[in-house]
């Protein structure tokens, strides 16, 4: 009896063992994946010139574009003056904004100085709590988002200024020395949904822009 319970045992323990090596030796089906997240830097980027000028004030086209003209001016006259805002290729979809700074608006005529002709071309806008920053909405109320296809071609900011007839030698003088300051702003315009009802000074509040 006792005999026949080890070589039961003994059978067992065989079966348990060869048991034992098969689950030991099974290959489980099995598989995976990875996802790779790549990063690149958009950009904004943008230029401004305006035509270069002859000793009489008026645009050469035939050479380069310049960042400064100077003018001698007379009374009653008016003079080429056409900065232009260039968005670079491959630069994010921007809103554009102008700072504006006259010194010669007293040798202006009431009602056509360079501020008026911005916003009588109805592309223009003053922006809400400044007294000389504009923003770019092409007809509209709200800022114009500007893409680099269409920046590439330019968005000007105004074209000319003129000498009212009634300045006198005084006038001039005190002005001489005097300039037309125009300083352009361009920030991306993705990631300004839900913002104010007053859009373009929430935007120029909170772009980061130094001033």
């Amino acid at each position: 009896m006792k005999k026949t319970s080890k070589a039961l045992l003994l059978g067992l323990c065989a079966v348990l063992l060869v048991a034992a090596s098969i689950l030991g030796t099974m290959a489980y089906l099995t598989d995976n994946a990875k996802v790779e997240n790549s990063f690149t830097l958009g950009k904004v980027e943008i230029t401004l010139t305006e035509a270069k000028v002859n000793e009489k004030g008026k645009a050469d086209n035939s050479v380069p574009r310049v960042v400064a003209n100077s003018y001698k001016l007379v009374p009653g006259l008016t003079y080429d003056k056409d900065p232009t805002i260039y968005v670079k290729e491959n630069s994010e979809d921007s809103y554009l904004f102008v700072k504006v700074e006259d010194e010669i608006k007293a040798l202006e005529n009431e009602g056509n100085t360079v501020e008026d002709q911005m916003v009588d071309s109805n592309k223009w806008k003053n922006v809400e709590g400044t007294s000389n920053v504009y923003v770019y909405t092409n007809g509209g109320d709200d800022p114009c988002s500007v893409t680099a296809s269409v920046g590439k071609d330019g968005i000007k900011v105004f074209e000319h200024f003129t000498v009212r007839n009634t300045a006198t030698k005084q006038d001039l003088i005190a002005n001489k020395d005097n300039k037309i300051i125009i300083t352009a702003y361009a920030v991306q315009a993705n990631g300004w949904d839900g913002t104010s009802t007053d859009k373009a000074a929430y935007i120029w509040n909170n772009a980061g822009f130094t001033k």
